[in-house]
């Protein structure tokens, strides 16, 4: 890839935050470019220009800034293109990553639960809406076994380590057990895998740094 564009989105990100967007052009074509970068943010304003020009040093990379106000909650998508042309031929790269908006106010959660076996043609829920909220989001998900039920929420489960060695091991172990299980179910990608075994090596890192000198540990 002689054009490369990557950004990365701060989270966590609130509705009515004003986000900083940073965008990292890499420049590999054999010469000294000047290329256009524009963003597409559908459910989002941006407040500063959309498409900005960039001069990019053969070799370097050249940062490009958005700022982009979160009018709207829940995931959205937001993509960066960077294009230029040289002696004729056209270069360009893109990036697009979703982002999750958390929305104002206070979250409200409610769920309802059935069951429905082989001899069951289909099954009623009802559930009823909050007239105040401003806001809906309706997810169904069906479950073959209880084990996928209780390993729904993982991604609460992981996470780098912190604190005293009690902290540290109820971090590490869950990251562990989850990185099994996403390993044996064919779940764990590329990305995920390199950013989980982070995790676990600063997990033990930290246990061995808290090991006292008789083989044992302490609480904190």
């Amino acid at each position: 890839m002689l054009l490369l564009i990557e950004f990365e989105i701060p989270q966590p990100v609130f509705q009515d935050d004003i986000l900083s967007v940073k965008g990292y052009i890499y420049n590999y074509i054999g010469t000294d470019i000047h290329a256009t970068v524009a963003i597409n943010a559908p459910e989002l304003i941006i407040l500063n220009k959309d498409v900005q020009e960039l001069f990019i040093p053969n070799g370097f990379v050249s940062e490009v800034e958005f700022s982009v106000y979160c009018l709207e909650a829940y995931s959205q998508n937001i993509t960066l293109l960077a294009a230029t042309e040289v002696s004729g031929i056209k270069y360009s790269d893109a990036k697009q990553l979703t982002t999750y908006i958390k929305p104002n106010g206070i979250e409200v959660i409610n769920r309802t639960i059935g069951f429905l076996d082989s001899t069951e043609g289909s099954l009623l829920l009802n559930y009823t809406l909050d007239p105040l909220a401003i806001y809906h989001k309706e997810t169904l998900a069906l479950y073959t076994d209880l084990m996928d039920i209780s390993i729904d929420s993982w991604q609460s489960l992981i996470g780098y380590p912190y604190g005293c060695i009690e902290q540290t091991i109820s971090k590490v172990l869950p990251t562990v057990l989850i990185f099994h299980y996403l390993n044996q179910t064919g779940q764990l990608t590329s990305d995920l895998e390199q950013e989980m075994t982070l995790m676990i090596l600063e997990g033990l890192n930290r246990i061995y740094n808290f090991q006292h000198s008789d083989g044992g540990w302490g609480w904190w």
